[in-house]
């Protein structure tokens, strides 16, 4: 996809979107191990639900 066919809009969305990914990442290594820990397990769980929705 030529980026000239890209509008304004889209790349900015696009950026508003890493930048909470980028944020959310700071969050995670600015926190003590255990909590990143709790954390991971937080997301992995919500990933196996949802994987465990799609088979249904």
């Amino acid at each position: 996809m030529p980026l000239k066919k890209v509008n304004q809009k889209t790349l900015l969305q696009m950026h508003l979107h890493l930048q909470q990914e980028v944020q959310k990442l700071l969050w995670i290594y600015q926190h003590p191990l255990e909590r990143r820990k709790s954390l991971a397990i937080m997301i992995t769980r919500s990933q196996v639900g949802m994987k465990r929705s799609w088979h249904k």
